[in-house]
């Protein structure tokens, strides 16, 4: 049918010579959204990539085939130039495509799960994918240089380099604006027992966002073979080398050998900061968002989280003491406003309260937990000691009251556990 129109319009231009006919040959197009059936299905899978079936993006064969690709803004660029050129071209057939260097199937592939989903691939066959609208386009294999043109035009490219890593950011900022997608980041605190933990599960649950808390993050760096990952097992390894050194000075002789399996060591404040960083900053958490839960724990967790300090900065010689605490303004910070959350649960609840609470607990949900009666007053005491007063929570609720506003933030009393 297109080739068919083509040529109609090719013989109208014959016999009329006030009609202009070019055919401009795009290659694939992508951006504002992915509206067309080419890159948009690998980019919402790759949205979507907590789901396991479709964390992994298929790559048909080897993906070593050349795609020809072209964001749509500047096809719709080229094309207008063409409307617009006082100058007839001689040339009816021009080539529109970007000038990407990486521009194979996998590579492709690659860069979508990377920068917007888990960063998996996988290789499928072409016969069991033969009937997606999508594997004819991914098969192709051509190497195409844009017209000269188009080339240098005066009007800057939008994306030149085509879908790489580095043009990503933008693609996945345009796709979450077209589509509609707006992360929720939430962070949800408290004392221990306050119901943090069951509230943000279901928080995650309803809204299908990640759910962080610093255990399963640092398990997770555990097994990771990345430079943070190899960082965190390191400095456990020492801590436990610390723990271990001390043990054998204080050991007698009837003293068993150190079980260094059993070795239990609390990760540096700098590392867990760093660490919550990372996790925040990860594809899904920009996306989708997240849920954090119970972390940052008090002011300083949330300062060096959430605020970087200005190099160079100088406060002036009119400023007071308490210009130096959090206000609006943060002198001398700079916000990370990518990572911080934008609403605040604060939960809050006296010992006594929280301590009973848990004493109602069945005791196979208690016993030999931390959640037992001598652990509870253990994590209180700590709770209490890192917040510095009685109202443990209000310093860390003050904090995001000033950095995301009062109608944000939520401080609760002696919250409920319920499914309501």
């Amino acid at each position: 049918m297109v080739k068919h129109l083509e040529n109609l319009a090719m013989t109208a231009s014959k016999f009329n010579e006030n009609i202009r006919v070019h055919v401009v040959c795009s290659g694939l197009p992508y951006g504002h959204g992915e509206a067309n059936d080419v890159f948009y299905e690998f980019f919402r899978r790759a949205w979507l990539s907590l789901h396991p079936e479709l964390s992994s993006l298929p790559v048909i064969d080897s993906g070593a085939n050349v795609l020809p690709t072209i964001h749509v803004k500047d096809l719709a660029r080229f094309v207008k130039h063409l409307f617009e050129t006082t100058v007839t071209p001689r040339k009816q057939y021009f080539l529109a495509v970007d000038e990407c260097e990486s521009a194979t199937q996998r590579e492709i592939m690659q860069a979508i799960s990377t920068c917007l989903g888990s960063g998996a691939v996988q290789n499928v066959q072409l016969a069991d994918v033969i009937d997606e609208e999508w594997a004819e386009m991914l098969t192709l294999n051509l190497k195409m240089s844009v017209s000269a043109e188009f080339k240098n035009l005066k009007s800057d490219w939008h994306c030149r380099q085509g879908i790489t890593l580095k043009t990503m950011k933008l693609l996945n900022e345009e796709f979450n604006m077209f589509r509609g997608l707006f992360p929720l980041k939430v962070f949800i605190g408290g004392p221990p027992g306050s119901g943090k933990t069951h509230f943000t599960k279901l928080m995650a649950e309803s809204y299908g966002i990640p759910h962080l808390n610093i255990k399963d993050m640092i398990g997770e760096a555990m097994r990771a073979k990345d430079a943070l990952g190899e960082e965190i097992r390191s400095r456990i390894e020492a801590l436990k080398d610390e723990e271990v050194e001390k043990y054998e000075k204080t050991r007698k002789k009837k003293d068993p050998d150190l079980d260094r399996s059993t070795i239990k060591v609390r990760l540096p404040n700098d590392l867990l900061y760093k660490l919550v960083k990372t996790h925040v900053s990860n594809p899904a958490c920009m996306n989708k968002g997240f849920i954090l839960d119970g972390y940052p724990r008090n002011l300083n967790d949330a300062k060096a989280i959430f605020l970087s300090p200005i190099e160079g900065h100088q406060p002036g010689e009119e400023a007071h003491e308490e210009s130096k605490e959090i206000v609006d303004h943060f002198p001398g910070f700079e916000v990370n406003r990518r990572i911080t959350p934008q609403y605040t649960v604060v939960f809050e609840a006296d010992n006594d309260y929280l301590k009973h609470k848990m004493k109602e607990l069945p005791a196979e949900l208690t016993d030999n937990t931390n959640r037992s009666a001598a652990h509870m007053d253990r994590r209180l005491g700590v709770w209490r000691e890192l917040n510095a007063n009685v109202q443990a929570s209000s310093h860390i609720h003050n904090f995001f009251v000033k950095l995301i506003g009062s109608a944000n933030c939520m401080l609760l009393d002696k919250p409920e556990e319920t499914k309501n």
